[in-house]
């Protein structure tokens, strides 16, 4: 079950002005093992990269594409915390 929370919400639309695709949806272990980045947010945490399920490895094959997106919302909060 996806929750529709106000940092995955964040993320979204940065992802979306950065032009990285997301993809929200159920899936089987394998499609989760084959991913590209799995994500978790949180909004005492912010983004974090999930590296490990069940001591399998996922995610981590785009290590450019995952500080893109953390950089971008560093900013974002950045900005945030200033006004």
């Amino acid at each position: 079950r996806i929750l529709p929370g106000v940092t995955r919400a964040i993320l979204l639309d940065l992802c979306a002005r950065l032009s990285i695709p997301v993809s929200e949806q159920a899936f089987s272990k394998d499609a989760l093992f084959s991913a590209d980045e799995v994500l978790v947010t949180s909004s005492t945490l912010g983004v974090r990269r999930t590296e490990m399920v069940d001591g399998t490895a996922v995610g981590g094959r785009d290590a450019t594409r995952f500080q893109r997106i953390l950089d971008a919302y560093d900013r974002l909060f950045a900005e945030e915390m200033t006004v």
